[in-house]
């Protein structure tokens, strides 16, 4: 690695002795030779459209100038994304900005800022910068879904599903490193934990119904204990990576609320991790927890915990729920209470959240 880049730091020199004798031309032939052997090096596109801008060549030069932009912006938005998952907002913050000065119009740049001002709590910056991405992309939900978390307009009784493709959509690819590596997520083993609880142990004769599976983590962790498990998502992105375990019987794409509702399926067993944190009013999924299980079935579930009464948006873009709140909708949709478990749902900003896992039981 020594010796190619002090062969490359010659090359440059010589390439600048050119032009200072005034050769641009020849400047620019070796600065091209050099691309072809590095041509991610942004330092050399932006060496080669100086020498081209001085041969006279204007529009070689713009656009390579162009390409080097382009280049380092992308550059910048990789790192400041792995700065953002590691929490140092104040880093990932800098070289968005970095990239947003390079190409203004960028609006992965945008986003990262407006992420990196709400998560350090700048809420007021990161509402102006969610509504410069939607000058860029009008109507965009995952922009609208956050501008509501912030208090802007009227908070949704649930997330839009437009939202919620497009958020599990684009974190598919590295959904279970960034959850479970990075914000210690363990709501599947508690959720398994849980089940074991409700049926003693006896888990091996159990049909399952993963509601709003995504990639598979709850059933990978039931995988081998139970007779069979089926999944829905509304991600065709992550449902994907799910089919990819070889878990699932069946995998269907559809809304979780209006599948519930639908499905002629009796399941022995309904779990949902970290799913219905998307849904602030829960009025349709526990009819439809009713409607989906077998007599005497058990749904077991997690969900973000508030102190006080109802449900809240939260800044994290995710609903809270308050215990009487549950334990009244569950009542409504004639599901019987088992128990509840206080747990850590996962870390948020490097904070651990609270989070509660329910039993609800379907009497035969």
């Amino acid at each position: 690695m020594a010796k190619a880049t002090n062969k490359l730091d010659r090359k440059i020199a010589k390439a600048e002795k050119l032009c200072a004798a005034g050769d641009h031309r020849e400047a620019v032939g070796l600065y091209r030779d050099l691309l072809q052997e590095h041509s991610d090096n942004v330092d050399l596109m932006r060496r080669c459209a100086d020498a081209m801008k001085a041969a006279g060549q204007k529009k070689k030069a713009a656009k390579m100038r162009l390409k080097a932009d382009e280049k380092e912006t992308a550059i910048l938005c990789e790192t400041a994304e792995a700065a953002y998952m590691e929490g140092d907002y104040g880093k990932a913050l800098s070289d968005y900005q970095r990239a947003h000065a390079l190409t203004p119009d960028l609006g992965e740049a945008v986003w990262g800022i407006a992420d990196c001002h709400a998560s350090l709590g700048d809420n007021d910056t990161a509402i102006d910068w969610y509504r410069r991405y939607l000058e860029i992309e009008p109507d965009e939900p995952e922009a609208l879904h956050m501008l509501a978390s912030l208090g802007v307009g009227a908070p949704p009784e649930r997330a839009s599903e437009d939202y919620v493709t497009t958020y599990f959509d684009r974190f598919a690819p590295d959904f279970d490193d960034m959850l479970v590596k990075q914000l210690e997520y363990r709501i599947p083993e508690r959720i398994v934990e849980t089940a074991e609880w409700a049926f003693r142990g006896e888990l091996s004769s159990l049909t399952v119904l993963d509601v709003g599976c995504g990639t598979g983590l709850c059933g990978e962790a039931l995988d081998g204990r139970v007779r069979r498990i089926d999944g829905v998502d509304l991600s065709p992105e992550m449902l994907k990576v799910a089919r990819k375990r070889k878990i699932y019987r069946r995998l269907a794409e559809a809304d979780i609320e209006d599948y519930l509702a639908e499905t002629s399926g009796r399941y022995d067993l309904i779990v949902s991790g970290d799913v219905l944190v998307y849904l602030g009013a829960l009025e349709k999924t526990m009819s439809g927890f009713a409607n989906a299980l077998a007599p005497g079935g058990v749904a077991v579930f997690s969900l973000e915990a508030r102190e006080g009464g109802g449900f809240k948006l939260t800044e994290s873009g995710r609903y809270a729920h308050s215990r009487d709140y549950v334990r009244e909708v569950a009542a409504a949709a004639g599901l019987t209470e088992r128990g509840v478990s206080q747990v850590t749902a996962r870390l948020e900003y490097g904070e651990p959240v609270k989070g509660d896992i329910w039993v609800f039981g379907l009497d035969g």
